[in-house]
């Protein structure tokens, strides 16, 4: 009896609650109310309300990235005229790209506007879509609504002032994978140093080595250059003050602070070398041209035993014989440098350039460029960074003219345009090539090191007609920081030359008594037919361009006076090449391991009958019998001269 008396109390207290439900929702309609969503509990219990809960919301003009934005929404609950009006939860929620990054919650009744204020920093610019999300719960159902609107964020506005410096080659590929995560950024980028910071500057303006200030936008951002983070900034315009002041080496090195970041032009003594470094890690190339301004290096000092001496530097460049090029005086002269392909010259041309100062973090900048591991100067001194070279040369006609002109232009600066053959001679592939170490190793004392560092050695003639003799040609000759994956590479084709005419004995006494013209800028600026000319013309260019090309690649191998341009070698066991350790012309290491030993003539043995012996039978003619064939007296010959030791080098 107990239980249907609670029953029939409970049936009553429904009916009461349906009543008052019913007059309280009798008057509303679906225009006198926000639109509902959801109705809780069960369809006989629970009404349907309507379908929005009003809301608007406020954004901030124009927001930037790393700065604090406001967002403001506004929720209005309306009056559902129920009798009892409790205290029910509105939830609001900000959501950044269907991404919820914040939430509020307060309480409410029925006719309350509420407001809530939301702080966000954005950390990318581009497109947002700002969305909010409210609900509140009454206890005849729930009330929400939602509203996106997109919003550009950009990045703050910023004046810089600084150097323009160009971009490094090892950064070209980071600034493609860069522009291909942003949209429409401008065509131009450079780098931006002063004395606090590096940055990536995009511009719509082509750059130009100078001082710059730049108003534009920095993205929240940064590429990695080494250790070095640099910010991205966009350019709203960037301004380059190419207007130089002329100054003297003395002034700058006296007073840097007063020319600091400042774009000068100095004509002075100049003698600048350079390598480029190549890393297998990450396989990108950093060419450094530097130099000294102020004192004065004859080209026989910068290009005597040119091959020899580049190999020693390329071997290892921190042993102070590249700066011994440029600097042998007690004087403290201004540095130069440049990160970009340049030739080896000792002249006097005008210079215009950067100073960075001391302290400067551009210096982070420079020492992250110069790869080449010869120290920049002390951190006190300053550092011209060089955007131009004028050399102020004389205008030449042609090659006959310059032959006929050679003794009074000794010494002088000329330029001209001419058909030309050259050959350049990477130091560090024809290293790789010569050594016993395989391909990409080289061979010092007796380990097997790698080898990052390249000069590239020119040599070649140039011509205005087809010369029919060897007085209508004159031979180039000159070291730059190109880029050589090959020991040898034959360049023929029309060209614009700078160069010194200087007699080849002031250079190398290996070389043929002439005038060379030695090379100090040279641009191609039309294709030769080179296979067109004739076959006796031919000969006497090749035959000129092989006197230096042979003289300088028996230099700058490894084997030195034992290296023979004209072997193609081949592997007999492994990867490294057989070795003429005694330079007459029989190679009796075998096994390329750099010594001469029992195991040379049991590989020899083992191996008599293969193509890498006996294709090249006359390497291993240790009889003297037929130099076409190797034979069981060549293994015997061999035996005999480990076993006398005369004249032969062995372990």
């Amino acid at each position: 009896m107990d239980r249907v008396r609670e029953w029939v109390a409970t049936q009553g207290r429904l009916r009461s609650r349906r009543t008052v439900l019913k007059g309280v929702l009798s008057g509303v309609t679906a225009t006198s109310l926000p639109r509902t969503v959801t109705q809780t509990g069960e369809s006989d219990l629970e009404p349907t309300l309507g379908e929005r809960l009003p809301l608007n919301f406020s954004l901030p003009d124009n927001p930037t990235v790393g700065t604090s934005s406001t967002i403001g929404v506004t929720v209005s609950v309306p009056d559902l005229g129920l009798i009892r009006d409790p205290e029910e939860r509105l939830t609001v929620r900000l959501l950044i790209d269907d991404t919820q990054v914040a939430e509020r919650q307060q309480p409410v009744r029925q006719g309350d506007e509420s407001e809530f204020s939301f702080e966000h920093t954005f950390e990318t610019t581009g497109t947002k879509t700002i969305t909010t999300e409210t609900t509140v719960e009454f206890p005849i159902g729930t009330l929400k609504n939602s509203i996106s609107q997109p919003i550009d964020i950009v990045a703050p506005s910023i004046s810089v002032s600084g150097a323009a410096f160009p971009l490094p080659e090892a950064l070209e590929d980071d600034i493609d994978q860069y522009r291909s995560d942003h949209d429409l950024l401008p065509e131009f980028v450079f780098v931006l140093a002063n004395g606090e910071q590096q940055s990536l500057v995009f511009t719509d303006t082509d750059p130009i080595i100078s001082s710059v200030a730049v108003d534009g936008r920095r993205l929240g951002d940064s590429i990695s250059f080494g250790e070095l983070d640099l910010g991205v900034l966009v350019a709203e315009s960037a301004t380059f003050d190419t207007a130089a002041t002329q100054t003297t080496v003395d002034d700058i090195t006296n007073n840097p602070a007063q020319f600091a970041f400042d774009t000068i032009e100095v004509s002075t003594s100049h003698t600048r070398t350079g390598l480029r470094t190549r890393f297998a890690d990450d396989g990108i190339s950093y060419p450094t041209t530097t130099g000294v301004a102020g004192i004065d290096t004859a080209p026989s000092t910068l290009f005597g035993q040119t091959g020899e001496r580049l190999r020693t530097i390329v071997e290892d460049p921190s042993n102070g014989s590249l700066e011994s090029f440029i600097s042998t005086h007690d004087e403290s002269p201004l540095v130069t440098l440049s990160p970009e392909n340049g030739f080896w010259y000792g002249t006097t041309p005008t210079l215009t350039g950067l100073v960075v100062p001391a302290g400067a973090a551009a210096r982070e900048f420079l020492s992250r460029v110069d790869q080449e591991a010869v120290s920049l100067p002390e951190p006190d001194a300053p550092i011209l960074y060089v955007s131009d070279v004028d050399h102020d040369p004389i205008e030449v006609a042609d090659v006959p003219s310059l032959i006929q002109q050679s003794s009074e232009l000794a010494g002088d600066i000329v330029r001209l345009d001419a058909a030309v053959f050259q050959t350049t001679i990477s130091v560090q592939e024809t290293m790789e090539a010569t050594t016993a170490c395989g391909d990409d190793r080289v061979q010092i004392k007796e380990a097997c090191v790698d080898v990052v560092n390249d000069a590239v050695l020119h040599g070649g003639v140039a011509w205005s007609g087809p010369p029919q003799d060897q007085g209508e040609m004159i031979p180039l000759l000159g070291v730059s920081t190109k880029d050589q994956l090959d020991p040898l590479q034959d360049h023929p084709g029309k060209y614009e030359i700078i160069g010194e005419v200087v007699s080849t004995a002031r250079i190398d006494d290996a070389l043929p008594d002439s005038e060379v013209l030695v090379v100090y800028a040279i641009e191609r600026t039309g294709n030769l037919d080179y296979e067109t000319l004739e076959t006796t013309i031919k000969t006497r260019i090749e035959d000129t361009v092989e006197a230096f090309v042979s003289e300088f690649e028996r230099q700058a191998s490894v084997s030195g006076d034992n290296f023979d341009p004209d072997v193609d070698l081949t592997p007999v066991v492994g990867d490294n090449l057989p070795q003429d350790l005694t330079g007459d012309g029989l190679y009796r290491d075998i096994r390329g391991d750099g010594k001469f030993d029992i195991f040379d003539i049991q590989t020899l043995y083992a191996n008599l009958d293969t193509p890498a012996i006996q294709n090249q039978s006359e390497l291993f003619n240790f009889a003297g019998n037929d130099p076409n064939e190797v034979d069981i007296f060549d293994v015997q010959a061999l035996y005999s001269d480990l076993s006398s030791g005369s004249d032969v080098s062995h372990e």
